[in-house]
């Protein structure tokens, strides 16, 4: 290589020596320029990520357990919930998620609720471990982790597929939130105002200015305007003093007031309203407040019931659900003229003990062929000092007992309580009598105060009030001590006139009375269905002809014709109850079957001259064993029962196996026994068997 191509060789290298330490110088201040806006963006992520946003990634936050935040929203009140555990984020699965579920996350976020829960992912698949799942909040929690959840923190069955979201509500000038209350539809009033929430003083605070509360939350209306700050006391600022509000506004802002941030209310003079929720129950178009049509609120209106089936069980739901005692009259066929909207409810049953209409059976909330000229209405009772109820039972006519005094419901202490005493209560609300009087507290415990203590009626009191007591209000009982009874209904029977309780003249209840029954085609099958629904095995006699002595009053079933099974003596064909074409001295009567040890019966035959051998021992009715069973044994059986004897002994289970105790094993009878317990055997109780080795018979039945 030549001087001159070597020099040339050494400046095109230093040349190129130049530029590369030009570009890594350029790179060197880019670099730093770029990580100077990269410290800026974090910043601004930093502050941003705290408030509910965009997912954006910030490796230097921390993150509490069950801190919350929205990721993946067009805006901060919308997004994928995030919730911290274990110093990461994680989701929430979407199972059972709802609008509780959201705006407690909303609430919690800042936000006074949610507009809706989202359970798809249109705010894309999150991150991480799924933190929660099947959560199911009340509505009133602080924040998601106080809600009840299943399988447990991390747990879940769930993928990304299916993370919860929700969307926010953005709070305006004059937007209203209730808080301190049980459920979302009650608590002390709070507005949104320049950025910050406030109350108002409940100076002239009423049901008006309660009504334009409820309706912008989206409530139908207002039960009650609160006052006194009886949903705890507000840190807030008072923002409102003396609203004047017609009902009809649209917010409290617009409302006359003394104007905003002037008060001189204290803490404890905070404003609140308990608003009408989806079931709630009004009556409209009656002479007062304790008639009318009956109107249940649905979807954030006032709807109507329809009459099919309505009666005075459902309309005592409905009365006593509006604090009267029961019910008047069931109205049918718009008696109180038609209503308007949605009919809500149809083919209402209730029970008698469901604490709203809306818990009582029917065919769905909205779903009606009715229309307004079947509209529902009721007729209430007034109350009245003295007036009871029965709650906690399991129809409307037994439960523990309640008397109306002073403006409130108290309870009666059960120390010396008796038949006496539930029989006042019983005739007392249209009952006939008194089944049983209830002590324990069986019907559950009281929440009211025990009024009563130590009651001592005689029986033909108009009310416990006139029954001589210790004194209103005056007791040392406990909770658990209150009284109940059980109230004879329509249909319960009873014996009169007998010499013993398994004899007599048969009554039924109808109409608040005792009535009787006409001996037209009065037969055993009639008899025994009387005695067995008294605890009775059976009938030895059906009496005819006023056998007992002509009873009084209505004679309440005729032509009475009992195929033997049923229940109870009204559930018999015959022609209506308290129609009849006889007289007292047609009045039927029976001999019942009264129970000894040892006495048998036979089960599960396709006669009755066929089954499983049963004996009644001890109160209760047992089997016996087939080990050494035979043709004597069965004899004694045959011949107790009042056949002529035994065709077979039956020592396999063609009728079945019984259950309960085995009374009898290794029975051994030589013939002329009159009952098995006279025969030899192991012991009574005592047996090695089970109740697929039940001895049976067949009994010789004589034809002329």
């Amino acid at each position: 290589m030549s001087p001159k191509d070597i020099l040339r060789a050494r400046a095109v290298k230093a040349s190129k020596t130049a530029i590369s330490m030009f570009l890594l110088l350029a790179a060197v201040v880019t670099a730093s320029a770029f990580l100077e806006t990269q410290c800026e963006s974090a910043v601004v992520r930093e502050t941003y990520i705290q408030e509910p946003g965009p997912d954006i990634l910030n490796v230097e936050e921390t993150v509490d357990d069950g801190e919350v935040r929205l990721v993946g929203g067009t805006s901060d009140s919308e997004g994928r919930v995030e919730v911290g555990y274990s110093g990461e984020w994680g989701t929430v699965c979407n199972d059972l998620w709802d609008t509780n579920d959201a705006s407690v996350v909303c609430r919690s976020l800042g936000f006074v609720g949610a507009l809706e829960a989202v359970s798809s992912i249109p705010f894309g698949p999150g991150p991480g471990i799924i933190v929660l799942s099947n959560v199911n909040c009340i509505g009133n929690e602080q924040s998601l982790s106080e809600c009840p959840h299943q399988l447990g923190l991390g747990v879940s069955d769930c993928d990304h597929l299916e993370v919860a979201g929700v969307r926010c509500l953005v709070l305006e000038d004059g937007d209203a939130r209730l808080m301190g209350g049980t459920s979302d539809s009650e608590g002390r009033v709070e507005l949104w105002y320049n950025g910050e929430w406030g109350a108002v003083c409940d100076e002239l605070w009423n049901a008006n200015d309660g009504r334009v509360v409820c309706r912008s939350l989206g409530f139908v209306d207002a039960l009650e305007a609160v006052s006194d700050g009886r949903f705890g006391p507000v840190t807030e600022p008072i923002l409102f003093n003396i609203v004047d509000c017609i009902g009809n506004e649209q917010s409290l802002l617009e409302c006359p007031h003394q104007g905003l941030g002037f008060n001189d209310c204290g803490r404890s003079k905070d404003a609140g309203v308990r608003c009408v929720e989806d079931g709630e129950v009004r009556l409209v178009g009656g002479t007062s407040g304790t008639e009318g049509r009956v109107e249940v609120s649905y979807n954030g209106e006032w709807g109507t019931v329809c009459d099919d089936f309505w009666g005075t069980t459902d309309a005592s739901v409905v009365c006593r659900s509006l604090g009267f005692g029961r019910a008047l009259e069931a109205v049918k066929y718009a008696g109180f003229g038609p209503g308007t909207g949605t009919i809500v409810l149809d083919n209402v049953k209730c029970v008698g003990n469901e604490p709203s209409l809306v818990e009582c059976p029917h065919i769905g909330l909205g779903n009606s062929d009715c229309d307004h000229s079947e509209d529902a209405g009721v007729r209430c009772l007034v109350l009245e000092d003295g007036d009871a109820r029965l709650m906690g039972g399991t129809s409307d006519s037994e439960g523990r007992v309640e008397l109306w005094y002073n403006g409130e419901w108290g309870a009666v202490c059960d120390e010396l309580w008796n038949a006496n005493d539930g029989r006042v209560v019983c005739r007392s609300l249209g009952f006939v009598d008194a089944l049983e009087a209830v002590s324990d507290g069986r019907f559950g415990p009281v929440t009211e105060p025990i009024l009563f203590n130590i009651v001592d009626c005689t029986g033909n009191e108009q009310s416990l009030l006139e029954c001589p007591h210790q004194g209103l209000g005056f007791n040392d009982c406990g909770r658990s001590k209150d009284s109940g009874v059980r109230c004879v209904e329509d249909g319960e029977v009873r014996l009169v006139g007998g010499t013993s309780g398994s004899e007599g003249r048969v009554e039924v209840s109808y109409n608040g009375e005792w009535g009787t029954v006409c001996d037209d085609f009065w037969g055993i099958t009639d008899a025994s269905v009387v005695c067995r629904s008294l605890g009775f095995d059976g009938a030895l006699e059906a009496v005819k002809y006023a056998g007992f002595g002509p009873g009084t009053g209505t004679i309440v079933l005729d032509n009475v014709k009992c195929v033997g099974n049923e229940p109870s003596l009204v559930e018999c064909p015959h022609i209506g109850l308290g129609n009849s074409d006889c007289d007292h001295s047609e009045d039927a009567g029976v001999r019942c079957l009264v129970l000894e040890d040892g006495d048998a019966r036979l089960m599960g035959g396709t006669t009755d001259s066929e089954g499983r051998v049963e004996v009644w021992y001890n109160g209760e009715w047992g089997t016996v064993c087939n080990d050494l069973w035979d043709t004597n044994d069965a004899s004694v059986v045959c011949r107790s029962l009042g056949f002529v004897g035994a065709w077979e002994a039956v020592s396999s289970i063609p009728f079945g196996p019984g259950t309960g105790i085995i009374v009898l094993d290794d029975v051994n009878c030589i013939g002329n026994e009159q009952s098995l317990f006279e025969c030899p055997h192991q012991g009574l109780g005592v047996n090695n068997c089970d109740h697929l080795e039940d001895a049976g018979v067949r009994c010789m039945v004589l034809s002329d």
